[in-house]
């Protein structure tokens, strides 16, 4: 049975999911202004994805104090702890693929072409990988089995990114042993860092089981 103050306190983690969603929404949006050399909407994006990341960890503050001085049995109070954490490392990784990219561009690298389809890809799972978290989070209360299949879904995503990166880093691979230049340097980092947000709502499923499992 779950309690009327875990109700109120999954409403928050719903906010907070949210938010953590829109980050990476606007750090997609921030790679398509890229690709068109469009660096004012891709800073534009970059600026709105800080201000997204400070609402999302306000929201986070304010579920850890809740947590802290409620009566909650100590599992529960862990289990939503550690699910706000790994919801907010997700805004935070796509916080810092954004930085990396800007910073590229500041010192006049870009991504070629030829790398563009396959991130995209990566990109366009990764966002429904965070859309699928916010699904399985409004649904914890009134839908714990839909809930689940979202976690399930979120699962496969991640799978597909996992797949998808390998690809990209075969070809940078490759394509760096004939030429080195800044791109192998900068790219790496960048492919990681939004493969670890769909490890991270990957890690938000699977603590979602875990809870539903001692309900």
């Amino acid at each position: 049975m779950i309690s009327k103050f875990i109700e109120q306190v999954f409403e928050k983690v719903k906010s907070h999911s949210k938010y953590v969603l829109k980050g990476v929404e606007l750090l997609n949006e921030l790679l398509i202004a890229l690709k068109k050399n469009d660096l004012g909407n891709a800073e534009a994006s970059f600026n709105e994805l800080l201000l997204i990341e400070k609402q999302a960890d306000t929201i986070k503050r304010e579920i850890i104090g809740e947590l802290h001085s409620s009566f909650l049995h100590p599992d529960d109070r862990e289990d939503i702890l550690r699910l706000t954490i790994e919801l907010d490392k997700i805004v935070g990784f796509a916080k810092s693929a954004a930085k990396r990219l800007i910073i590229m561009y500041h010192v006049g690298l870009s991504i070629p072409d030829s790398y563009y389809q396959v991130m995209e890809e990566i990109m366009h799972n990764t966002v429904e990988a965070c859309d699928f978290v916010v699904n399985m989070v409004e649904n914890i209360i009134k839908d714990p089995s839909k809930a689940l299949e979202y976690s399930n879904m979120i699962e496969k995503r991640e799978e597909e990114v996992d797949e998808l990166r390998f690809k990209l880093l075969e070809k940078l691979c490759k394509d760096c042993s004939e030429k080195v230049n800044s791109i192998c340097l900068f790219l790496p980092g960048i492919i990681d860092d939004i493969e670890e947000i769909t490890d991270r709502a990957e890690d938000v499923g699977d603590i979602y089981k875990l809870f539903i499992i001692g309900k």
